[in-house]
């Protein structure tokens, strides 16, 4: 299934590259996924090793940028999803208005991540349909 969603622009500040709200389309049920959609899975395989790897990357125990820690399965969890008091990044049923998604699908812009290079297209299949099937923290 092809979700649809309204592609509205927001802005960090005067000049910067705006992120869009949501994603014009997102590709649930046609993508093949790297890994099941479950997020201990998604965790060990994608978000500790690519973004929080050594501790010191971008979402590591000293990166955090964003305020955003990736380095621990719950703590991960829990800012994803906007239980620890931030904004969250993952809409549980909604992987086109999840910021996370959005970031991770439009590459090449100053806010996508990962910088440079693009997540691998099945790892990010994996990720959307955990988002859609509800965003749990166990399988």
């Amino acid at each position: 299934m092809v979700a649809s969603a309204v592609l509205a622009a927001t802005s960090c500040g005067p000049g910067d590259d705006p992120r869009p709200a949501c994603l014009a389309t997102v590709d649930v049920e046609g993508c093949t996924p790297l890994y099941p959609a479950e997020f201990p899975v998604i965790f060990s395989q994608v978000l500790s090793v690519t973004c929080a790897s050594s501790g010191s990357s971008c979402h590591g125990d000293m990166g955090r940028m964003g305020g955003l820690f990736l380095g621990d399965e719950s703590a991960a969890y829990a800012a994803l999803l906007g239980m620890d008091g931030s904004a969250p990044r993952v809409i549980a049923g909604d992987p086109a208005c999840s910021e996370m998604m959005v970031r991770l699908d439009l590459p090449g812009h100053s806010w996508s991540m990962p910088p440079g290079a693009p997540l691998d297209e099945r790892a990010r299949c994996s990720i959307r349909r955990w988002i859609a099937a509800g965003a749990t923290a166990a399988p």
